[in-house]
């Protein structure tokens, strides 16, 4: 139950498909066990497969926390994160660099005037 619980409360804050993928068989090895009663321990019974899966998946899903970078971005005053490759260049705009540019045509003609 707490192996349910940790993986689905993962699985809400990191959005990768393996974590809710564990989540989800965890919740449904744990519906196998009441289900069917078989509370043994053995190989057999397929509530202890399922939690065998549980752990090949944990096991592999760290590793592509590696994979994924979290992106911050701001916009309006807002801000969110996602999760997606990291992004190999800052692109702005085309009206962000024209405003840039201009403010810096405005810097030069204002320092060359205070000379």
């Amino acid at each position: 139950m707490f192996l349910a619980l940790g993986l689905t409360a993962i699985s809400l804050k990191v959005n990768l498909v393996l974590f809710r993928m564990a989540a989800a068989v965890s919740w449904l090895a744990l519906g196998i066990l009441f289900w069917t009663g078989d509370v043994g321990v053995g190989l057999s019974s397929p509530w202890s497969q399922a939690l065998g899966l549980v752990l090949l998946i944990m096991a592999i899903a760290p590793l592509t926390l590696q994979m994924v970078t979290e992106i911050r971005t701001e916009e309006s005053g807002k801000s969110w994160i996602t999760w997606g490759k990291r992004p190999v260049g800052e692109k702005k705009s085309r009206s962000q660099r024209v405003y840039d540019e201009h403010k810096a045509k405005i810097r030069a003609a204002r320092t060359k005037r205070l000379r």
